[in-house]
């Protein structure tokens, strides 16, 4: 160590009997730049008293002392401190005194001659004694790791013998480090892992890596001094020091360790044999759950069955009797069996819907609606209940853009009949108002929010609480007053819930409730419908009541009309009189009957005074009253119609389209009521093993105009069709009967030449969707549950018949959508029929679908087609596919329209539009029924019978006036029997482009060949 690097002064011990010599050595090391603090001695008793003070950093003697000479010293300084810094310093040169001085211990021999070699000497020894120092201090604490660790470490040499063994390896083996070193490795393992380890040793050796791991860690045995084995964990790394190699072993005793592995492989053993047993037991469970769900389903379905059938006896009677003509008192009581009837049969649904809400059966479809559809159905079930209790039912929907959404149709409207029909119970007088209202609305989107508020008893906090406890009413009295199961507002609640909604009420005693529940519902996009193609009316709504003005107002608004609102008969009459452009048929008054100044029928005799008839205004009367109860207190002849409320947005559109038509024509529709035998010259096959089912049939079908066949069970059936091959138009057949079921009868007859098309429709009391399932699979055609509503039976079987002869729908094709993975259908069969409302115009128009649009494959598959007349037909193509539910195409469509519009890059959408087309294409092809070819001889000119078709003709030009294909397609079918296809072609085409000025022309050039006069 330099002597400036120290930092206090160097604490010398000087052996020296020369007080001269001790001065020239202290000058020496001042010159050397020592700073000393020292200590001069003489005798060997000084020099133990010396040691035995303190702390020297150094010894310097002379040989030649009085008492004893530095040999000595150097031994009794060497006794005291081994490593301390001795240099020898004499007068005299002896070779035998330095060699006894280096042999004892002395760091150097000097002469005092020559003391300018103390300083650097003694710096020398400093520095050197500090590095032994470390060196200590380092072996000291690695020893101490050595033997303190609670691991093995053992080291060997190249010839596999121990140098090393610490007190670690002698705790796990049992051995003495003094008796292994030297010994074998082969000592400490079992034979059958010492030539494995010897191997892996040498093959590391052979490899030239560094110092290395010679591998990760493993497993072996150990074996001890008493012959015992253990199980160890090995770590073996190689050091190579002067071309000399070692291996160092690091062990591990893992017994502890692998008794808690073996414990816990134990444990989870006995644990996965208990998760299987449970398992077993759950899986029991859920078979037993299943089955029991399936027995309780099964029970349920018989239930209904053995319900429903009787059901339909009493209110198919009870229907037949209503509709003759009886004592006051009687007309009452089957009035009063038919509303009983009614009543059970909606505790029947509430239990059935109930039961699968429980069992997780009942699942939420998403399928594109019209909103104003279910609000039209719901005014139409609940307009007699309210119309009985004298209250004003007002339905307000939102704007017309949040109307085409996405979403269970069913059940909103389930819902929404559930909290309307709970509000006229529990309501006497006043109103109930239900208000759809647009919270919020996004790109695709709304928010909706649902309200049914009424002005009846309320209830208060603790009557809440209990409100949606199934089973459960406001109180017993509340049962036995108004009747019901309780489980209507539970059933409404879940089912909002499982559309994501959320229900909520507000109530007081006598004040009314209003419950509300929100949903987000998906709106349709751009390719949605939008109001019917009507010219921008001007529409005008007078009522004195606030809250059914407002309703009336939203259900004109959501049809895309603006209204203007009037609270005043007079000021709505001033209005017409004094704006010529209120005059005529673009405008349209709804005129409520029962008003404080001028009621709706005084404003109408007003303006029909006043104006000429073509200047009159459409005017329909609103009333909550009915038409043959305002018809005996007044004359409605100057009205156009008479409309009870509450009023939905179809039945408004409706009536006003009807009622344009017959201004234009120069008639009024008050004068003209529609024919009540609907079915007229159909012919019905009944086939029921109930007599009283097939009476109730047979009466009410027949009242409707049809003529009713009868077969008690299937295999009657197929032998009634055997003996009369032509003589029916549509079966209704029972699924469960006798000798043969339905569904076997309806299979036989697919497989019949000539029958795979005719309608069978299901006459069943199965309310369970899986029995529905089964007889569409069968081939059935469509279902009309027991006991049956009399209006839906009717309208089914119109809508089966009226499609071209020899074809009916495939049930499967129409009922379920090819849906693809986004969730777009193909081809979405019940939005079409929705917008074309017969199978025949929806048949027609995919058909037209594919002349149009077949071409148009070539035009999408060019490299490059010019972007105009691309972005065109992809307009054209989205708006015609979206109005036939063709919604993948009409989506792949509207993307390439907006792509072309904003002038990018649309060649992979392009591509991808013609993939959909084809499969498009190719879906329709798939729906579309085959024509089979007619067995009966087309007609012929000379087979031609004028006076069936006289009228026929006369009634198709009725028709046209409408400007309604639908009008024309019955006509056009009957002449179809009659004429020959080429007589019919013109008049078809013009109609299918909806030329009704053509069609008029090809009917009456059809009418002039045939010799036939029309009135023009």
């Amino acid at each position: 160590m330099p002597p400036s690097t120290m930092p206090t002064p160097l604490r010398l011990l000087l052996i020296e009997d020369s007080t001269d010599d001790e001065l020239i050595m202290l000058y020496a090391l001042r010159e050397a730049g020592f700073a000393v603090e020292h200590r001069r001695i003489e005798t060997e008793a000084e020099l133990r008293a010396a040691l035995a003070e303190g702390h020297w950093q150094a010894v310097i003697s002379d040989h030649n002392l009085p008492n004893f000479n530095g040999l000595t010293a150097l031994k009794i300084v060497r006794d005291w401190d081994k490593y301390v810094p001795f240099l020898f310093v004499s007068g005299i040169v002896r070779d035998d005194v330095g060699i006894q001085a280096m042999a004892g211990g002395a760091n150097d021999y000097l002469l005092k001659d020559n003391l300018a070699r103390l300083g650097p000497a003694l710096t020398r020894e400093l520095g050197e004694a500090q590095s032994r120092q470390v060196g200590r201090i380092n072996a000291a604490h690695y020893e101490n790791i050595l033997n303190n660790t609670i691991d093995a470490i053992i080291s060997i040499d190249e010839a596999h013998r121990i140098i090393l063994f610490n007190r670690g390896a002698e705790r796990m083996f049992g051995y003495y480090a003094d008796d292994m070193l030297g010994q074998s490795l082969n000592t400490l393992l079992p034979a059958r892992f010492a030539v494995t380890h010897e191997q892996h040793l040498r093959a590391f050796a052979e490899s030239g890596l560094s110092a290395k791991a010679l591998s990760n860690t493993r497993e072996l045995s150990g074996r001890r001094q008493d012959g015992s084995e253990f199980p160890a964990e090995i770590n073996v790394s190689r050091t190579v020091v002067d071309g000399q190699t070692t291996f160092t072993a690091i062990l591990r005793d893992i017994t502890e360790r692998k008794a808690l592995e073996d414990a816990l492989k134990h444990h989870n053993e006995e644990l996965e044999a208990r998760v299987s047993e449970r398992t077993l037991e759950l899986e029991q469970a859920r078979q037993e759950a299943e089955r029991l769900a399936k027995a309780k389903s099964d029970f349920l379905a018989n239930m209904s069955h053995e319900i429903r059938t009787p059901m339909n006896a009493v209110l198919g009677l009870a229907y037949l009797l209503g509709q003759m003509t009886l004592p006051a008192e009687a007309a009452e009581l089957a009035k009063k069996i038919h509303n009983s009837g009614q009543s059970l049969l909606g505790i029947i649904n509430d239990i059935l819907d109930f039961s699968k809400i429980e069992s997780g059966r009942l699942d939420i479809e998403r399928a594109p609606f019209y909103l104003g559809d279910i609000l039209d159905n719901l005014a139409t079930i609940m307009a007699s209940a309210a119309m009985g209790k004298g209250l004003e039912l007002i339905i307000a929907p939102p704007p017309y853009h949040a109307c085409y959404l996405i979403g269970d149709a069913l059940r909103i409207g389930q819902v929404l009949i559930n909290l309307t029909s709970n509000a006229i119970k529990f309501t006497a007088c006043g109103l109930v108002e239900v208000k759809i209202a647009l919270l919020e609305e996004y790109d695709h989107t709304v928010k909706l929010c649902f309200s049914i508020r009424d002005t009846g008893i309320g209830m208060d906090a603790e009557t809440q609480a209990r409100l949606f406890v199934p089973f459960a009413q406001a109180d017993v009295s509340t049962t036995r007053r108004f009747g019901g199961t309780g489980l209507g507002l539970v059933i409404s609640r879940r089912l909002v819930e499982m559309m994501g909604g959320h229900m909520s009420l507000s109530s007081a005693v006598n004040r009314g409730s209003t419950f509300s529940f929100t949903l987000d519902l998906p709106r349709q996009g751009a390719s949605s419908p939008g109001p019917q193609a009507l010219p921008d009316l001007n529409v005008l709504v007078m009522d004195d009541n606030p809250v059914s003005l407002e309703g009336l107002g939203a259900t004109i608004r959501s049809m895309g009309w603006t209204p203007e609102l009037f609270e005043s008969g007079e000021v709505t009459m001033q209005r017409v009189l004094r704006d010529r452009r209120l005059q005529g048929p673009d405008t349209v008054l709804l005129l409520d009957w029962k008003m404080p100044d001028l009621d709706g029928i005084g404003v109408a005799h007003a303006l029909c005074e006043s104006l000429p008839p073509a200047a009159r205004p459409i005017m329909l009367l609103v009333s909550a009253y009915s038409r043959e109860q305002i018809q005996a207190q007044s004359d409605i002849e100057c009205l156009d119609a008479v409309l009870s409320k509450p009023l939905g947005p179809s039945m408004i559109y409706d009536t006003i389209v009807r009622a344009r038509n017959f201004h234009l024509n120069g008639a009024t529709m008050t004068s003209k009521p529609p024919s009540a035998q609907r079915l007229a010259g159909l012919r019905i096959l009944v086939v029921d093993d109930s007599e009283i089912n097939r009476e109730v049939a047979q009466r009410i079908f027949g009242h409707e105009g049809a003529t009713i066949s009868l077969a008690n069970d299937g295999q009657q059936a197929l032998d009634w069709l055997d003996n009369h091959p032509h003589a029916v138009d549509v079966i209704l057949m029972d699924v469960h009967m006798p000798v043969m079921d339905g569904l076997e009868a309806t299979r036989r007859l697919r497989r019949q030449p000539g029958m795979a098309r005719l309608p069978v429709i299901a006459l069943t009391a199965g309310a369970l969707q899986e029995q529905r399932d089964t007889a569409l699979a069968a081939g059935m055609s469509g279902f009309i549950p027991k006991p049956f509503v009399v209006d839906s039976a009717v309208a089914l079987i119109l809508a089966l018949v009226r499609a071209p002869e020899g074809t009916c729908p495939d049930p499967v094709q129409a009922l379920v959508a090819e849906t693809t993975a986004s969730g777009q259908a193909l081809l979405n069969s019940d939005f079409g029929l929705s917008l074309f409302k017969t199978l025949l115009s929806y048949h027609r128009y995919l058909r037209l679908f594919v002349q149009q649009y077949q071409p148009t494959l070539a035009i999408l598959a060019q490299p490059e087609p010019e972007a105009g007349s691309l972005e065109a037909l992809a307009h054209k193509l989205r708006g015609t596919a979206a109005n036939l539910g063709l919604e993948r195409l009409a989506a792949s469509a509207g993307t390439v329209e907006v792509l072309l519009r904003q002038r990018k890059d649309a060649r992979d959408d392009t591509t991808r539009l013609r993939d959909d087309l084809v499969e498009t294409l190719q879906a329709v092809d798939d729906y579309l029924p085959v024509e089979e070819p007619s067995t009966t001889r087309p007609p012929s000119a000379a087979t031609i019978d004028h006076e069936l078709i006289a009228p026929l003709l006369a009634r198709a030009l009725a028709g046209m006036a409408t400007y309604d294909p639908e009008a024309v397609e019955p006509e056009l079918t009957q002449l179809g029997h009659y004429l020959p296809a080429e007589y019919l072609a013109p008049l078809s085409a013009a109609l299918e482009r909806f030329s009704f000025d053509e069609a008029e022309t090809a009917l009456r050039q059809l009418a002039a060949k045939l010799a036939i006069p029309l009135e023009n």
